[in-house]
């Protein structure tokens, strides 16, 4: 069967049964604590959580998910199960179903939609879960096919506490010939004889500290089903790399190298490597039975060299897919996090390639087989296909440097470790594996051709503690998350309503109060505090734009102007609906009533109230007359009492939709409080000018320098704008005039700026762009900034392109390998920079005595005297220096070599170097000099230098200069021909020297 096949097969199956399709997600999960997504679950955590629901009719979900593991990268390739980048089919249930119905789909789809042999089925249960035993024997599953096994092997959790549950998993079993040959072996035997290919996880409980299990309120359902593994049963071969997909890619490998892959493996020990050591295997038409493998296999030798050939060819396809994969969902190589995890594989598949004889570039090759393969699943691939290609063309042409490198840095330490007659240590061995990429057999092979072993055993070591680090991040930990009090919250309070498009202020309730990461109910005068409404204008932090800052003022009831203590505001309702009740108990008539400049005749208090509600602006501003003819307006509404004023310097987004508002409380605060939430609009509006320039340079950028161009973080601020993209060398001052001129021009067309929600795929399917590596739910918010800017948006922006006024870039840089920065300014932070730039410009055209137009034709009249002058002074230094060290070699003496001891004139080390070379060159083969001077600031320089002849005669400069050190209140070192030294007292410098004479004995007569 086809790996096509398979994914829409059970896709479409459980879609049937009433599970919503959903997308793979991407790479990058959306929890912080998690390095890269590696099960399908990850983007279920929020249904799993109850912060989001399907709606009906869907009962559950069902995806193929994309994911990489790195967790043993060193063992890829190396067995015929283990993948970096693999498959996950995936079906999920938040309470709409549950065991039962989980356990007879399973069967039914394995037996009757992929049409397994039933005998060959296996089921493992946990052992204490007789209901899960049931149910498969209900239906029709033999006993001794069902296993119960141990807590670790058939009990899922997801730490010390939280959602766990038993598990139940499905095998196939190949035959005896992949066995062990125990008699007792059965599924969860460490032998390939069972095959594990599907996982149910039925979490059904909540772990408590104490270790009890309580029920949770919904049975949840998270399965998994490796695709690769399944179709690689279901095809009759034995390993992941003979399956349709993963051999296309070794084939492009036989292309490049010439090289046949014999599915050979070295057995790995523990049964893992699938084939006898130092064996071959090919289909032949041996017919099927328990006894052989699927597909039979014909033992054939393999050379070593056949096997190393097939290893790279495996690792080659593996790493390229999963390369292809994470670049096209957004990350880059870098040498931590992710990224890093990312460049180790494009460097190992790389090195593999070069085994293999293939001449870099290549890999770009593989990325064009799976897009070809994959592209119409995982548009993304596709969309970014170009940028892939060349991302990978700038490392491999990086790693052909960095190689040289590792080679140099390995001689150096073999050339020491024959000096001292012992190993390459471990240390170094793993610094070349995991900075130079070196694989280990490498290095011993290169240490080998010069005598020298390698410690293996500490570089093991290493390895160890790698790996480890590398477990932390894995699958285990994909319920992890720093943010579970926000999640609880949400759970309790629900998301925030963000009406912050269209209104900078509007009244909201209270929901809850944190306080240095504990929920509380209240805070008074003077206390920080984060405060979640119902509601609120106020933009969170998020998409590369700042937080909105403003103020929440908190009220605490109604004055209606008569003696009767203070009414308390309603939380249900709003303080300008409050203010219309307390004047007049009765339902009070009116003529008309303007909320916001919107006049809209009422009749009822009560409907009137209503309306407002309704209006997500409302604010607490009403004109118009009451039945009694009593005015309602401002002058009523300023007997609101304010008990607090809350300061919001940021406001921040959490876990699905909360809304955080950063700030402190002038006055007091509790949970239920009605608040009038404002923003600071002018702060807003210089954010927005920024935000829509930002996509208009996106856009232009794309034009001026290529499609590749692909966003890759920003910062939208009020005062400035900061853009990085993927591109492959700086930009000229041409491209980045072309890039102002577009945005300019786009801004002066005054087009209009609107946006538009839809489903990721229509988005799309229609060209949007959507940002690198960002992950976008299943809705998402189309940009529209005039006819040639479409993107992925969820931030605030100004209506019209005009209300940006200019728009100034004002640096270019680089912030990492493939990745440009661009800052840039908007409206009046533009037109303040190029007034400043032009004040700058007057001021160097005054001092100068010319007029502005006329400034670079006189700095190059300047610049051109300016080096006719340092030319002369070059000469005449020359000669003074010539004439100078024919005096200075005069004051050498002669030891068992030339001697020099003496001050100079040097402004710095490096001239102080020049000085000895020059003067050891005049001296002869045979000499040495000892060097004194003062830095321009009065420092004092020592520096001694001899010729290896002079060494060899009894010169050791690192021991004189250490000797001689303390006199100039310094310290210093080097080696036997130069060493040198920096002090603090000036005053010692020609003791220094004297001492320096003392030592190598020569006597002040000696003239030096």
């Amino acid at each position: 069967m086809l790996s096509a096949q398979l994914r829409e097969k059970y896709l479409t199956f459980f879609a049937n049964k009433g599970c919503k399709r959903f997308p793979s997600s991407s790479l990058i999960p959306p929890d912080a604590s998690m390095l890269l997504t590696s099960a399908g679950m990850v983007q279920f955590k929020p249904y799993f959580l109850q912060q989001k629901r399907l709606e009906p009719p869907y009962i559950g979900a069902t995806t193929v998910q994309k994911c990489v593991r790195t967790t043993d990268i060193d063992i890829i390739g190396t067995t015929g199960r283990h993948l970096s980048f693999f498959e996950m089919l995936g079906n999920f249930s938040f309470g709409g179903y549950s065991k039962r119905e989980m356990c007879a789909w399973a069967y039914e789809f394995a037996t009757e939609i992929l049409e397994m042999d039933k005998q060959r089925l296996y089921f493992t249960v946990y052992e204490q879960d007789d209901e899960a035993a049931r149910i498969w024997a209900e239906l029709g599953v033999a006993a001794d096919h069902i296993s119960r096994l141990g807590w670790e092997d058939n009990f899922w959790v997801a730490g010390a506490t939280g959602p766990c549950g038993p598990s139940s998993e499905l095998y196939y079993d190949q035959g005896l010939a992949f066995g062990c040959g125990r008699s007792n072996c059965a599924p969860g035997c460490d032998c390939d004889r069972f095959v594990e290919f599907w996982n149910c996880v039925f979490t059904q409980y909540d772990m408590q500290e104490d270790g009890s299990l309580v029920d949770l309120p919904t049975k949840n359902i998270d399965t998994g089903m490796g695709l690769e593994r399944t179709v690689a049963l279901l095809s009759g071969v034995h390993s992941n790399y003979e399956t349709d997909m993963l051999r296309g890619l070794i084939k492009v490998g036989e292309e490049l190298s010439g090289t046949r892959y014999t599915n050979s493996f070295v057995h790995d020990g523990e049964g893992q490597g699938g084939v006898t050591s130092m064996v071959a295997t090919q289909p032949t038409t041996t017919a099927e039975t328990l006894e052989t493998p699927r597909g039979g296999v014909t033992p054939m030798v393999a050379t070593q060299q056949q096997q190393q050939n097939d290893l790279s060819l495996r690792i080659l396809a593996d790493h390229s897919r999963a390369v292809t994969f994470m670049i096209g969902d957004g990350i880059l190589p870098t040498n931590e996090g992710r990224g890093y995890v990312l460049r180790r594989l494009l460097r190992r598949a790389m090195r593999h390639g070069l085994l293999l004889g293939i001449e870099a570039p290549f890999l770009d090759n593989f990325v064009r087989a799976t897009v070809d393969a994959l592209g119409d699943v995982y548009p993304e691939i596709v969309e970014n296909q170009q940028l892939i290609k060349r991302i990978v063309r700038a490392e491999e042409e990086r790693f052909t440097t960095t190689l040289k490198s590792g080679h140099s840095y390995l001689d150096k330490h073999l050339a020491a470790a024959r000096e001292n007659c012992g190993p390459l240590s471990g240390s170094v061995a793993f610094e070349l594996h995991d900075r130079f990429g070196f694989p280990i057999d490498l290095t011993v092979e290169i240490a080998g051709e010069q005598g020298v072993k390698v410690d293996t055993e500490t570089f093991e070591q290493y390895m160890e503690k790698q790996r480890q680090r590398a477990r932390e991040h894995a699958d285990a930990d994909a319920w992890t998350h720093s943010d579970a009090l926000y999640d609880a919250l949400l759970r309790d309070v629900g998301p925030t309503s963000f009406v912050g498009y269209n209104h900078h202020e509007l009244t909201a309730e209270v929901l809850a109060i944190v306080v240095d990461g504990q929920a509380v109910l209240e805070i008074g005068d003077g206390e920080a505090a984060e405060v979640i409404l119902d509601r609120t204008p106020f933009y969170g932090e998020r998409g590369g734009q700042v937080g909105d800052t403003g103020t929440l003022t908190v009220y605490a009831g109604v004055d209606d102007g008569s003696d009767e203590p203070l009414r308390p505001l309603d939380a249900q309702s709003s303080p300008l609906e409050q203010v219309v009740r307390t004047i007049q108990d009765k339902p009070v008539k009116r003529d008309e009533v303007a909320v916001r400049g919107e006049v809209a005749a009422q009749d009822e208090v009560a409907v009137w109230g209503e309306a407002i509600e309704r209006d997500e602006a409302m604010a607490p501003t009403v004109k118009g007359k009451a039945a009694d003819g009593a005015d309602i307006g401002t002058d009523t509404l300023g007997a609101l009492v304010s008990v607090g004023s809350f300061d919001v310097t940021d406001t921040r987004f959490y876990a699905q939709g909360l809304f955080a508002h950063v700030g402190r409380i002038d006055g007091h605060l509790k949970v239920g409080d009605t608040v009038h939430a404002a923003i600071d609009g002018l702060r807003r509006e210089r954010i927005e000018r920024n935000h829509t320039a930002t996509h208009l340079l996106h856009s232009a950028l794309r034009q001026v320098l290529g499609e590749h161009i692909k966003q890759a973080g920003s910062l939208v601020a009020p005062e400035r704008l900061r853009f990085d993209f993927t591109h492959f060398e700086p930009i000229t001052d041409k491209q980045i005039s072309n890039i102002e001129q577009l945005v300019n021009t786009r801004i002066m067309e005054d087009s209009s700026v609107s946006s538009h929600t839809t489903t990721l795929d229509a988005a799309r399917r229609d060209g949007v762009v959507a940002l690198f590596g960002e992950k976008y739910g299943e809705q998402v918010r189309v940009l529209e900034a005039g006819p040639n800017s479409r993107e992925l948006c969820g931030g605030t922006h100004v209506s019209h392109t005009a209300q940006i006024g200019l728009f100034k870039i004002v640096s270019e840089s680089s912030v990492g390998a493939n990745l440009r920065r661009i800052e840039a300014l908007t409206s009046f932070d533009a037109l303040e920079y190029l007034n400043q730039q032009e004040r700058e410009l007057r001021r160097a055209a005054e001092l100068l005595k010319v007029v502005p137009a006329e400034l670079t034709d006189r700095l190059e009249h300047l610049t051109r005297h300016q080096r006719k002058l340092e030319a002369e002074l070059a000469r005449m230094r020359q000669n003074e220096t010539r004439a100078g060290t024919e005096a200075l070699l005069r004051l050498a003496c002669d030891l068992n070599y030339r001697l020099l001891v003496t001050r100079v004139e040097a402004v710095g080390l490096e001239q102080l170097r020049a000085s000895a070379d020059h003067l050891r060159q005049q001296l002869g083969t045979n000499s040495a000099v000892v060097l004194g001077a003062l830095t321009v600031d009065g420092a004092p320089l020592l520096l001694a230098a001899g010729t290896k002849e002079a060494v060899r005669n009894g010169f050791d400069a690192g021991t004189l200069v250490a000797s001689i050190a303390p006199l100039i209140n310094g310290r210093g070192g080097g080696k036997s021909q130069m060493a040198q030294a920096g002090g603090k007292d000036a005053q010692g410098l020609d003791a220094a020297l004297a001492e320096a004479r003392r030592l190598l004995g020569v006597q002040e007569s000696g003239g030096v």
